[in-house]
């Protein structure tokens, strides 16, 4: 028997019964409503107070649920099975600890019979009731019977599956089971049973390839003192991982058994938070003084910290980068290796083109530090790569090769369906320059959009970098009022980072000066016309130039407000 209900995908099943009695007390409850209405009104006066506490406290509410994404959706039950939409799903992994997840051709398929029949007995056997993992209130039956259900499968689990298969999961590990076995209830408990691990588990490194595919960080606590490690984990670290367990899987181990390692990283009484599936890894040592010892406070500041994206991650290079150069999280292109590092299909590809001593490009390249450091995570599916393009053409392979200033930024979108890029975006120039600006331009067009976590401290720097959006007009408009404004029509301006190098740009009025002078760049120039320029500018915002030519005499700063004047009347005024 099907049913529809609208539920928020943190389900409970519901008796009937308990439908049942909802269903004869709604009368009641409306009764009891038109009373308290009444005494509302009679009271309106005297529960002001208490209904805007209601108010705040409804709010708080839906900020916890807002904050927590669970929203509600509609869910069509057949008995225990929970019939699931693939656009559902990744609330589903989020709220639920246990699933076991079928991909089944239709509802008529004699596996998912089976599917059904063994979730009826897992759900309604007395002797999973009594316990918690077992319990119809944490484990969920789910079939997704749609054409996208092995992609979903594939990209929550990491596991590649077939029509009629089964996955079960538990806090993040998925294993696959044979839809063949449903039949049996009894080996379908002991594979359960059998999936279930301790809070803290040693290493095992011939595991590793199972530990990625679990998509959920390992923290490793490495100590070549195996008394003192199992001390440790009583005293503490059995404790932090129950309440981490959602999150993290805690492992021991010593060097022999952990196979990662890091230049320069101790292996030997230290802790690690390992992300598998990324190849990258943080370390306590990074908060800890020579004098601190690992306890409690510690390796909790430890996860806390990671959690709020302050610490610095360390690559663990896989195979496909050890012949990169890396230079602050940013690949470091050549000619020779532009394919692989921008034009592979599998990757997309965030590309900044500068000029060594531009010095655009060299704040832009500060950006791409941090951008670096924010995708790291996903360096299999996005690469943040520098080219130094004023020394080294750019190869007639490129799909795009219309340099015309320094820096241009330029996404090359992943196509790992049709092997081969076909896209390109040129980031415009006067957009804002700072990381977070970036990222909504990266989500926009890349392919696989990459998550990046933004402190307060980056969105201050926005506002630092970044002028209010009224102010980025349009070219010619803009060219247009700084004439008017300065009163000059032999004004040469320049948008941030574009256009190209003016010879000559460099030459000082004062030759005795001996005073360096900055390169400017520019997108409105005439190159017919021969004009003598100076390194003098005014900058009119932070994306727009104004450069004085050599028989210009400039006016009065054009950050002027007339305070200076109104201060002499006011002291003639007294």
């Amino acid at each position: 028997m099907k049913m529809k209900m609208k539920m928020k995908t943190k389900m409970k099943n519901e008796n009937e019964n308990e439908n049942e009695n909802e269903n004869e007390n709604e009368n009641e409850n409306e009764n009891e409503n038109e009373n308290e209405n009444e005494n509302e009104n009679e009271n309106e006066n005297e529960n002001e107070n208490e209904n805007e506490n209601e108010n705040k406290n409804e709010n708080e509410n839906e900020e916890i649920n807002n904050g927590n994404n669970v929203k509600e959706v509609e869910v069509v039950l057949d008995e225990t099975i929970i019939i699931a939409k693939s656009s559902d799903m990744e609330d589903f992994f989020k709220t639920n600890e246990r699933m076991v997840i079928g991909c089944f051709e239709s509802v008529g398929n004699e596996d998912y019979m089976n599917f059904r029949n063994i979730s009826n007995d897992m759900i309604e056997s007395p002797s999973y009731a009594t316990e918690n993992y077992f319990n119809g209130e944490v484990l969920k039956f789910i079939s997704i019977n749609d054409n996208q259900c092995r992609n979903i499968v594939k990209r929550y689990t990491g596991l590649s599956i077939f029509k009629n298969d089964v996955v079960y999961c538990i806090n993040h590990r998925c294993y696959e089971y044979d839809p063949k076995d449903l039949l049996n209830f009894d080996k379908f408990q002991e594979f359960m049973e059998s999936k279930e691990l301790p809070l803290v588990s040693v290493y095992d490194p011939s595991k590793k390839d199972i530990y990625r595919q679990w998509k959920i960080p390992m923290i490793v606590y490495l100590n070549k003192d195996e008394e003192r490690a199992k001390k440790d984990v009583k005293t503490f670290i059995n404790d932090i991982a129950e309440n981490y367990r959602k999150e993290f899987f805690f492992f021991i181990t010593n060097e022999d058994q952990f196979d990662i390692s890091v230049e320069d990283e101790p292996s030997d009484n230290n802790v690690l938070i390992y992300a598998p599936q990324f190849q990258t890894l943080y370390s306590i040592q990074e908060i800890l003084d020579p004098e601190d010892i690992i306890d409690k406070v510690a390796l909790e500041s430890f996860i806390e910290q990671y959690k709020k994206n302050l610490l610095t991650p360390k690559m663990v290079i896989q195979d496909f980068e050890k012949l990169w150069d890396y230079d602050n999280f940013i690949v470091r292109s050549v000619p020779r290796y532009y394919y692989p590092t921008v034009l592979n299909p599998l990757r997309d590809s965030l590309v900044i083109f500068y000029k060594e001593d531009c010095p655009y490009s060299q704040e832009l390249l500060k950006t791409f530090v941090k951008l670096g450091k924010k995708y790291i995570n996903y360096r299999s599916e996005f690469s943040v790569v520098k080219y130094e393009a004023e020394d080294q053409k750019i190869p007639k392979m490129s799909l795009w090769r219309k340099l015309e200033g320094y820096p241009t930024v330029v996404l090359f979108k992943a196509s790992p369906y049709t092997r081969k890029k076909k896209e390109f975006f040129v980031y415009p120039d006067n957009a804002g320059r700072s990381a977070v600006t970036i990222d909504k331009w990266v989500q926009l067009h890349s392919f696989y959009k990459p998550k990046a976590s933004f402190t307060l401290e980056d969105y201050k720097e926005k506002e630092a970098l970044e002028v209010d959006s009224d102010e980025l007009e349009d070219n010619e408009e803009e060219e247009e009022r700084i004439t008017k404004y300065l009163q000059d029509p032999n004004l040469i301006f320049t948008r941030f980072g574009y256009g190209k190098e003016m010879e000559g740009s460099n030459d000082s009025e004062d030759e005795d000066s001996g005073e360096d002078e900055a390169e400017y760049y520019f997108d409105n120039l005439n190159t017919k016309k021969d004009m003598p320029m100076t390194g003098t500018y005014y900058e009119l915002s932070s994306t727009t130039y104004a450069i004085k030519t050599s028989t210009y005499t400039p006016p009065p700063s054009i950050y002027d407000d007339d305070d200076e004047e109104n201060e002499k009347k006011d002291d003639d005024d007294e």
